[in-house]
Parts: C-alpha cells; structure tokens; sequence
C-alpha cells in the first residue's frame, strides 16, 4: 500500500510570547539548530586522522525570524526569558500542529529598512536560553 505524503509549507505557523505578548506578521520563522561541540581527542600517538567525541553540553539554538515591521513597536529586547511557543502548520489528516516551545530572550533585533514600493520587514534573533526546553512536540 502507497500512502500519499503532501509535503508541509510554512503557511499558518505562528509564533507566540508568553509574557510580552509581541506579535507580528511573519515572513519567516527560521529554522531552529542545536549542536553539540566536537572536542578533538588525538594525541601525539594517533596516526592517520584525527579523532574526536561529543562535548558534554549541547548548545540550545537559536531562531531568525522576519516579520513586516510597524515603526515603534519592536520586540523585546534586554528583559527577562519567557516561554516562546512555536507551532508548526497542521498537517493533513491532524488536528493540531506540532510545537516547539521553551524559555528564550530576543539576542539581537533589527528594524526595517525604509524604500519605496517595498514593505518595512524587521528582523530579530530569539536565543533558546536551554533552562527549559525547547521542546518538540508532534502534530497529533
């Protein structure tokens, strides 16, 4: 039996701030990476190639995202974590989309650029702090 697989856009993805409640209209909300250091273990006596292992600790990650920027309403930036839930489209056959949700802070946030005939798109970088989450939850 052939199951029919309708690969996923991001359209309906959302973002939401537990405690600031920033909001905005999403271009993009980048992908979210995590990766454990690589701590070269070769000695003097290895030959060959170097080798190495995991590090102890994996660094939570980070997401880009972009949105259509309105001029005097920025996201937070310098306070303290809060729960950041993203939630991911609701794919076929599902009743709810997957999510990713943990605590984060805004590390670094960008206001648009100002032309004529294009929208104003800001930009900001949300730093998983790792003190809880983030999470992956499946669409069930």
């Amino acid at each position: 039996m052939v199951v029919a697989f309708a690969p996923d856009t991001g359209n309906t993805a959302t973002i939401v701030f537990g405690t600031s409640a920033f909001t905005a209209k999403y271009h993009e909300i980048g992908a979210s990476e995590q990766e454990v250091p690589k701590i070269k273990d070769s000695h003097l006596g290895t030959t060959v190639k170097e080798t190495c292992q995991p590090g102890d600790l994996y660094d939570p990650g980070e997401v880009d995202c972009e949105f259509q920027y309105v001029a005097g309403v920025n996201p937070p930036i310098g306070g303290a974590p809060e729960t950041v839930t993203i939630t991911y489209p609701v794919p076929t056959g599902k009743t709810t989309g997957a999510t990713l949700a943990g605590t984060a802070f805004i590390r670094k946030r960008k206001s648009s650029s100002l032309k004529n005939n294009e929208l104003l798109i800001g930009s900001y970088t949300l730093c998983w702090d790792g003190k809880t989450g983030p999470t992956f939850t499946a669409a069930a």
